[in-house]
């Protein structure tokens, strides 16, 4: 049934050790990063006002690239590379492949982090979003698939958001945070009909677990939430919330 969830987006993040080297001259580093790294066509630097300093996960730097679907934001507690899947060529673009693609570039990114910048990691955070047809209500059904019928006595929520937190074992990667977050997607005419749903998969490594993750246990780590996606997601399995 995964063939009929669409990949919206896909947002991993790495979170360095303290001996990260983060440059203090930004510009020139984003002008380094986009030299080595050409899906990054423009870039953008963000600085602190009235001397408060930013928190150390708010990036003080992005690149954008392919009309700003892909992006790498970078601070000094932080790195993530999102995508989002607005475009035609990315319209029909299957988790599997997503994935291939965006791992494809972290590793090449994060191997050039660590020779030049002592980028060590120590945990790792994957987040995608789904979207899905289904066909009456998003909104009943998330209700009636989720909560108990006696919950739903008298008239259903107008609005309904759910959000779950498992701890599944992945291989290679012990056990972990998943979230799960479902809400139903509401068209923009009148009637504001909600045929629609997203779904929401968040993985993260535990704070507690703070071994050292090199570029293969990054992957290790995003084909085990892959796997788990595509098997172990009950919900993305079952055809009467689509039906």
């Amino acid at each position: 049934m995964l063939d009929a969830y669409r990949p919206l987006s896909l947002f991993v993040a790495l979170w360095p050790t303290q001996e990260f080297e983060f440059p203090d001259e930004t510009p020139e580093f984003a002008k380094r990063l986009r030299e080595q790294f050409t899906q990054f066509n423009e870039h953008r630097v963000v600085q602190a006002s009235g001397g408060t300093p930013l928190p150390s996960e708010m990036p003080r730097l992005g690149l954008m690239g392919e009309r700003r679907q892909l992006v790498f934001e970078l601070a000094p507690g932080k790195v993530m590379l999102r995508r989002m899947c607005g475009q035609a060529r990315e319209a029909t673009m299957t988790l599997a492949a997503l994935f291939e693609s965006h791992l494809s570039m972290l590793t090449g990114i994060q191997a050039w982090l660590a020779e030049n910048h002592n980028f060590r990691v120590y945990r790792i955070g994957v987040l995608t979003h789904l979207f899905c047809h289904t066909r009456a209500s998003a909104n009943e059904k998330i209700a009636r698939y989720f909560l108990q019928p006696r919950v739903l006595h008298g008239e259903t929520p107008h609005e309904l958001q759910l959000s779950m937190l498992s701890r599944p074992t992945l291989a290679d990667s012990g056990m972990v945070n998943r979230w799960l977050r479902v809400r139903p997607l509401r068209s923009a005419d009148a009637r504001r009909v909600d045929f629609a749903a997203q779904i929401e998969l968040d993985y993260n490594t535990l704070p507690e677990d703070t071994r050292e993750r090199t570029t293969r246990d990054v992957a290790r780590f995003m084909e085990a939430v892959q796997a788990n996606i595509e098997e172990d997601v009950p919900l993305l399995d079952d055809p009467d919330f689509l039906a």
